[in-house]
């Protein structure tokens, strides 16, 4: 019999003791909470994760609405309505008013210049395009279900979405 079979066949015949009996019970009842508190965790970090892509996502709503045509990326208050619906749609309540920045440039020959947003602009005069730039910010109040130490009852989760529309 070789060395290995003869340390098989003690290890087999091993009788225990009373000392070690309910090891195992002990183990686990002491690394349960440790595992818990890493399962809420990762539920709270899901939860935040959602929260703050669904409310990116009402923002972007708003910016694809606004690049449909001229007179649609003008209309803050239907981009503004539907970011709001956007986040209903997922049970999120998005804070007031949803910021609609607009800035506009005159792309021509390779070049881009400032230039006016409204009816005063010489862009399409000069031989160029007009490229309205939006941006659309959002935000909501996140309430995490256990208190998270240094983080308080709640924090603001924040979207944005930029979309140019050209014309």
């Amino acid at each position: 019999m070789g060395p290995f079979k003869k340390h098989l066949r003690f290890v087999s015949q091993r009788v225990f003791t009373g000392h070690e009996a309910g090891q195992a019970l002990i183990e686990t009842a002491l690394s349960m909470p440790v595992l818990m508190v890493m399962l809420v965790g990762a539920v709270e970090l899901g939860r935040t994760a959602y929260t703050a892509i669904e409310v990116a996502n009402s923002a972007k709503a708003a910016a694809q609405y606004a690049a449909q045509n001229p007179g649609t990326s003008v209309d803050t208050a239907t981009m503004q309505t539907l970011a709001v619906n956007e986040a209903n749609d997922y049970g999120i309540t998005l804070n007031t008013p949803i910021s609609v920045t607009t800035t506009c440039r005159c792309a021509k020959a390779g070049t881009t210049t400032a230039d006016s947003c409204g009816p005063s602009s010489t862009c399409a005069s000069t031989g160029g395009y007009l490229v309205r730039t939006l941006t659309i910010s959002t935000s909501a109040n996140f309430t995490p279900l256990f208190h998270l130490p240094g983080v308080g009852p709640s924090f603001t989760v924040y979207g944005k979405a930029v979309q140019e529309v050209l014309f």
